[in-house]
């Protein structure tokens, strides 16, 4: 039975709430027949993060959206994960990347492995804000992405991957909104890109 993987992250940085888990865990996706999903908080640290997602990570997983929050107005579908992390940017167990890169022998950036252009169009006719967004930094959410993405290129997994940047509270945007977003990103994902390609000219 395959399984969609969703993931969010855990509060930081004294915020009360983190969007992206809180959309995650109220997302109800309808999918085809036999899937299922399967939920994961992560925490905001360089180490454990990924650790905790591979932990969540089983063989019938088909589909994988990893959820940040960042102070925007739109839901970005985020179109590139790179092999960069930010010097000196400390997580929440007060430590540094361990490394100036994702993975030290991987490519400089993987494509999302989603329906990117998809996405937004679905999400807009649904008045969801949403927009392409070239890349997500070089903090948590790029260092997932890049980790999940190098995973499904690596292992040859060829399944859909990719990530989502959700509004902060500071946007107030109904929760619900964010959670139907989270839900039409999966719906697409499991029903137009079973082989886990990226788009034809993503950007």
């Amino acid at each position: 039975m395959p399984i969609a993987l969703l993931s969010g992250f855990d509060c930081w940085g004294g915020s009360a709430v983190n969007t992206s888990w809180a959309a995650v865990e109220a997302a109800a996706p309808s999918l085809a027949p036999g899937w299922t999903v399967r939920k994961v908080m992560l925490p905001v640290s360089w180490t454990r993060g990924p650790v905790e997602l591979a932990a969540a990570w089983s063989a019938d997983v088909g589909a994988v959206i990893a959820c940040g929050m960042a102070d925007i107005t739109a839901i970005h579908v985020e179109q590139i994960a790179i092999n960069l992390t930010g010097p000196g940017l400390a997580d929440v167990d007060g430590l540094p990347p361990p490394s100036p890169w994702v993975i030290p022998d991987g490519p400089p950036a993987y494509f999302s492995g989603l329906p990117v252009t998809s996405l937004c169009e679905a999400m807009l006719k649904s008045h969801i804000p949403a927009v392409k967004s070239p890349h997500c930094g070089t903090y948590l959410c790029d260092f997932i992405f890049y980790w999940l993405m190098h995973k499904i290129h690596s292992e040859r997994l060829g399944i859909p991957g990719g990530f989502l940047h959700i509004p902060s509270p500071a946007s107030r945007l109904d929760p619900a909104t964010l959670a139907r977003g989270v839900a039409i990103a999966t719906e697409l994902s499991v029903a137009r890109a079973p082989s886990g390609q990226c788009e034809k000219n993503p950007l």
